[in-house]
């Protein structure tokens, strides 16, 4: 009886756990496909492309903003239309996806970035943004106690919600038997 309800619990766990990645693939994919949607747009003037940004934000429920660069500089967002940022490709894990603790918006707030550029131009390309709530969701699909993290390069965002540098912890593992 014992047994058999170790085994119902980790066919729950493991079951709950393939949900959470497939809601975590499902944000991803729609950050990439978003980027990869403007990114033809990326050099074009901020006055002609801020239209469609801003009408990405409607098609999509994750993303939060999306921008544009071009020669390293974030020229266009669907927030503020012209702008000037340097986009340092080195802040984001594999040149793509960066974890990070908030920008000049939201302070202190979880975002997870997508960046694609351009096949022939690496310093022109797309950003797309999506707010960390739509993380924590996920993660609380577990259960708000749970030591489930998302893991980004060097930082990480457990179920606090606040991201963190470094590696995350190693989650501590509960006997499942009495000894006898």
């Amino acid at each position: 009886m014992r047994w058999q309800t170790d085994q119902e619990l980790q066919a729950d766990s493991l079951a709950t756990a393939k949900e959470v990645a497939s809601h975590i693939e499902e944000i991803l994919d729609s950050l990439a496909t978003t980027a990869h949607r403007l990114l033809p747009k990326a050099g074009q003037p901020c006055d002609e492309v801020q239209l469609e940004l801003r009408i990405e934000l409607t098609r999509n429920a994750f993303v939060r903003s999306t921008n544009l660069f071009d020669h390293n500089r974030l020229y266009c967002t669907s927030l503020y239309g012209d702008f000037d940022e340097p986009v340092n490709a080195r802040d984001y894990t594999n040149g793509q996806l960066w974890l990070m603790n908030g920008n000049s918006v939201t302070p202190g707030h979880a975002l997870l970035v997508y960046r694609a550029s351009q096949q022939e131009h690496g310093d022109r390309g797309a950003i797309t943004t999506v707010d960390g709530r739509h993380l924590l969701t996920a993660l609380h699909l577990i259960g708000a106690d749970n030591q489930v993290k998302v893991h980004v390069g060097n930082h990480w965002i457990g179920s606090d919600g606040q991201v963190h540098n470094g590696k995350p912890p190693v989650a501590a593992i509960a006997a499942t038997h009495e000894p006898h």
